[in-house]
């Protein structure tokens, strides 16, 4: 028997079975929720994805050194994850395909990132990413990480001997996030810290989302970001085995700078 449903109802519901939003908290609640996430490499080891997906809450520390800083412990979920995938021209992360299937299994939000080298083919460094890491499998847009570690030659200190690097720099980033874009229909977004954003990206690449690393767990970083690694963080399925014994492993702990209704509309 067909039923004749209203176009008022449409309006009000038709969001809630596009397939994609699937909230469960009244729209009220949403709008004060905050959005956390982490982001994994190899240094994890093994990681229990069910246990991550499940786990209702997480502890974070202003450092690494979690005996001597008190844990702050939030009652949120993980809600989306950054996986290390590239670096360079060759280079893949051992733990990549392994973290990826975990994610998309338990129906974490993921992409992968690249480790940007300055002194390498961009085109090239494109082509190890997209090789690596299959459009169909990510449902966030794909990560350049800029950093100085092995990008000395970008330091302020090294660029006022060498300025032209800094325009060589922005041709290559360019290159790389025009590539990447290219394939996977998304503006890659950039991750990094507050000098290189102020000094290199900066009115550079303003279209680019920012995922900015600032360990100051209390005031928001200094620049429009998207993402912000603001600590360090233990949660449940994340441990390392060492010589047959477990221990605490802890994960880089990010925020999303918007509610989770913005962050279904960013991911879908």
């Amino acid at each position: 028997m067909k039923k004749i449903i209203s176009a008022a109802f449409l309006l009000l519901f038709l969001p809630l079975f596009n397939g994609h939003q699937t909230w469960s908290l009244p729209p009220s609640k949403i709008q004060n929720e905050e959005v956390f996430g982490i982001d994994v490499s190899h240094w994890q080891g093994k990681i229990n994805w069910r246990q991550v997906s499940e786990a209702k809450s997480f502890t974070y520390y202003q450092s690494e050194n979690k005996k001597t800083v008190k844990g702050i412990r939030k009652n949120n979920k993980i809600e989306y994850c950054f996986i290390k995938a590239t670096e360079g021209l060759h280079f893949v992360d051992n733990r990549f395909s392994q973290n990826l299937q975990g994610c998309v299994q338990y129906k974490i939000p993921r992409t992968g990132y690249h480790y940007y080298r300055f002194t390498h083919n961009p085109r090239k460094q494109a082509h190890n990413y997209i090789k690596n890491v299959p459009r169909t499998k990510i449902n966030l847009p794909p990560v350049i990480d800029v950093e100085y570690k092995y990008n000395e030659i970008l330091k302020p200190s090294e660029l006022a001997k060498k300025p032209f690097n800094k325009e060589a720099f922005v041709r290559s980033l360019t290159i790389l996030s025009d590539e990447l874009e290219k394939h996977y229909h998304k503006k890659p977004i950039l991750y990094t810290e507050l000098s290189i954003y102020h000094t290199l990206i900066k009115d550079k690449f303003p279209n680019n989302p920012i995922w900015i690393r600032e360990v100051r767990p209390v005031q928001s970083p200094n620049c429009p970001w998207l993402f912000w690694q603001f600590s360090v963080a233990k949660i449940d399925g994340i441990v390392k085995i060492n010589k047959k014994r477990q221990y605490v492993n802890l994960v880089d702990i990010n925020k999303f700078n918007g509610n989770k209704k913005d962050f279904n509309h960013f991911v879908n």
